[in-house]
């Protein structure tokens, strides 16, 4: 990367994918895959990028974390709750691991964000009606939204920020 770019200031690790299993439910395969891509994903990317932005001079890593990962949400998702908590857990170690050599490592944390077609197949189910009842604002997230917390967090404007978690979510996390 750094011979065909230059170098890197900044990394979002934002892929992520889920299962509706609950504790009794969720099968190893799926844990496998949902921990692969949410946790080992974004290690993996923290441990490759993260010193380059160091050695380009410093710059920012956000993770994206989720609100089934500080909560008990909806009692499903199970794998993927436990993953996205290790996700904060990660961000913290990681953000005390550069905070001195110039890499600021923060967190995005989402509740349900209103984005096709990942969530358009709940729409008029329980599930779709259980997002919005447990949501104080009444409502999805927008993407837009997502989007300028995480500008905010890899600019400038959030120098003095590292180990840091921005919430995201309508409200789940004061509840």
């Amino acid at each position: 990367m750094r011979d065909r770019w230059g170098g890197a200031h900044g990394l979002v690790n934002n892929a992520g994918i889920g299962s509706l299993g609950t504790v009794e439910t969720e099968t190893r395969e799926r844990w496998d895959q949902v921990v692969a891509v949410d946790q080992l994903g974004t290690w993996l990317g923290m441990a490759h990028v993260g010193p380059l932005i160091e050695d380009s001079g410093g710059g920012a890593i956000v993770n994206v974390a989720s609100i089934l990962g500080t909560t008990g949400g909806l009692a499903n998702s199970f794998s993927y709750a436990a993953a996205k908590g290790a996700v904060r857990a990660m961000t913290m170690n990681a953000a005390l691991y550069w905070a001195q050599r110039g890499v600021r490592v923060n967190a995005v944390v989402l509740a349900f964000i209103g984005t096709a077609p990942l969530l358009e197949r709940f729409e008029g189910t329980d599930r779709h009606r259980a997002m919005l009842d447990n949501t104080p604002m009444g409502r999805l997230g927008h993407p837009e939204e997502v989007a300028a917390a995480v500008a905010f967090l890899a600019s400038d404007d959030s120098a003095y920020t590292t180990g840091s978690e921005l919430y995201v979510d309508g409200g789940w996390a004061a509840r």
